[in-house]
């Protein structure tokens, strides 16, 4: 239920939740390890516990729900956890006296490493002055649980999920009618197997050390994944080693007697090197995801504004998404997905129920600022020195986004974008705060349950002014895109001629709405200037539009009047 007792907006199922992981008591201490889409949530002993929300994720599937390494029945315990990079880590440990013993004489070292799978180092290290006979068990569990699912600690268990018996390794498969999911464990010793445990019998001799290496693989629908760190290869020489190296080389060195403000600049630079996600079918090009853990994958606003911060330090950055971005634009009108012609995705996923969502699909457009900040991260990116060639590539894309302002998100020609879901499947807060109950009145009720219509501020014309401004040498004035004319709203009474301007031209801490202007309650910075939500009431449509064919009764399809498609 929601907060002020109706029904609670259940799009969250389906697309960027807003529900944090419970509070769980005990050590909730974990550790995280990312690299691109694939990360690994665990405890700081190094194993995952099925009942938090921990585990293996490939393509937005937990793929490992739990992982337990005993020594002659018994859990290491946890000394230390020694970081590498983002995608690895060290969990060292020592296994509990023996009988009869004072002292610990054997020691665990479990090096982690995630990429498209996992691969994982086991190794014993007897300290002591006499062999050890040890019995090393690793219990497997997966799930095959959905992203969110685990997340916010809904996880109901699955059934179907087979195990298959190799001569050394695990394999679990889950199917449900159009998607196959599985994972294989695989080990290079000798081993006993049974469902769900892999058990190794060893003998450590006095002050040497015993190991082995397990990798997992995952395979979607019949493609098995390429694991990034394979047994017997050096992690070093593994492309996100190489990847993060030059990451690290073309990242600018900061001196300055402040060691904290040095710290903050080295973690934010590995951090941001840690964000970046790459398409399998363009290795080379380079794309910010919008956040770890649970968010490691493209989205539209926080990706283009994330890489807009970013232009001092790599532009590159930039143009990987906006040539992403650009592949993903809208072509069609699609309520369920709500997409539109030349419209930015919001969001791009492969969880199972986001597809269940989509019919099928991995895009969703629901975001109302996405759209014309990629045209203005264009017109950015070119002052920064974008070449020519590939400034042109991204001209038809900017073009189609420019439509899509003037027609499907300014319908009414006031300089502002409204917009509305489709579905009850879509978000109903499509600005920055898109969460269920990120816009509120003064009273702390959620707006939508007054209005049916938002509109979004900054204005459109103002913020992607940018990408008038893009050249095109191959065409004369008279072939340039025009601009169609819009009407200004009025500016208050009170409001000095002059104003106050931002960087992008826009009045900061005023705001529209059908009743004339009134004078913002709350204002949020965002990279490009001043941005404000606040609702409004529906508005009588226009009797005549300057674009043919949005005007009242010109539409098709399951849009109503105002989001009428129209011929660029």
């Amino acid at each position: 239920m929601g907060r002020d007792g109706g029904e609670h907006e259940s799009m969250t199922g389906a697309w960027a939740s807003g529900i944090s992981p419970p509070a769980l008591s005990g050590d909730c201490g974990m550790i995280t390890l990312i690299e691109g889409s694939t990360f690994c949530l665990s405890s700081t002993s190094g194993d995952i516990l099925p009942d938090r929300p921990q585990g293996l994720f490939v393509s937005d599937t937990r793929a490992i729900s739990g992982w337990r390494v005993q020594v002659d029945g018994m859990a290491a315990e946890p000394l230390t956890t020694l970081d590498g990079d983002r995608y690895r880590a060290t969990f060292v440990g020592r296994i509990p006296p023996r009988r009869g013993r004072a002292e610990s004489t054997l020691m665990v070292l479990r090096t982690r490493y995630v990429g498209d799978g996992m691969r994982k180092d086991i190794v014993l290290r007897n300290v002591g002055a006499e062999a050890a006979g040890v019995l090393v068990t690793v219990a497997v569990e997966a799930d095959f649980a959905d992203l969110f699912e685990v997340k916010e600690c809904r996880v109901v268990p699955a059934g179907g999920v087979g195990v298959d018996l190799g001569a050394n390794s695990l394999t679990y498969t889950w199917t449900m009618p159009g998607d196959t999911r599985s994972m294989q464990v695989t080990a290079t010793s000798d081993l006993v197997l049974t469902p769900g445990m892999m058990t190794f019998r060893a003998v450590v001799p006095a002050r040497v050390e015993w190991s082995t290496c397990l990798s997992v693989q995952v395979a979607i629908n019949g493609r098995l994944l390429r694991l990034r760190y394979q047994c017997g290869e050096r992690p070093n020489g593994s492309i996100p080693a190489r990847r993060l190296r030059a990451w690290r080389l073309t990242s600018p060195t900061v001196t300055t007697p402040d060691s904290r403000l040095v710290r903050t600049l080295q973690t934010s630079s590995e951090d941001l090197g840690a964000l970046q996600i790459h398409d399998p079918d363009h290795p080379d090009r380079r794309v910010v995801a919008a956040g770890a853990p649970w968010f490691m994958a493209l989205f539209g606003r926080d990706s283009l504004l994330t890489s807009w911060m970013a232009l001092p330090l790599d532009q590159q950055l930039a143009l990987g998404t906006l040539q992403t971005l650009a592949e993903f634009q809208g072509t069609k009108i699609d309520p369920l997905t709500e997409e539109q012609p030349g419209r930015i995705v919001h969001e791009v996923r492969s969880r199972r129920e986001a597809k269940l969502a989509l019919g099928g699909g991995k895009a969703y457009y629901g975001t109302a600022d996405a759209t014309p900040l990629f045209v203005a991260l264009l017109g950015e990116l070119r002052r920064w020195g974008l070449p020519g060639a590939e400034l042109h590539t991204l001209l038809p894309a900017a073009d189609r986004a420019l439509g899509w302002v003037e027609t499907y998100g300014d319908i009414d020609g006031d300089g502002f974008v409204e917009y509305r879901r489709a579905t009850d499947r879509g978000l109903i807060n499509q600005g920055w705060k898109d969460s269920f109950d990120g816009v509120n009145d003064a009273a702390g009720a959620s707006a939508h349950h007054r209005s049916r219509w938002l509109r979004y501020r900054p204005t459109c014309m103002p913020l992607i002014g940018p990408g008038r401004r893009l050249p095109r040498p191959s065409a004369t004035n008279a072939q340039r895109r025009p601009t169609r004319a819009k009407p200004r709203p009025s500016r208050p009474p009170s409001m000095s001629g002059s104003g106050c301007l931002t960087k992008v031209g826009m009045r900061s801490g005023w705001m529209g709405t059908s009743a004339g202007w009134t004078r913002s309650p709350r204002t949020w910075g965002i990279a490009c200037g001043a941005a404000s939500l606040t609702t409004t009431r529906r508005r009588s449509w226009p009797t005549t539009c300057s674009i043919h064919g949005c005007g009242p009764g010109s539409a098709s399809g399951p849009w109503p009047a105002p989001w009428a498609p129209t011929t660029p």
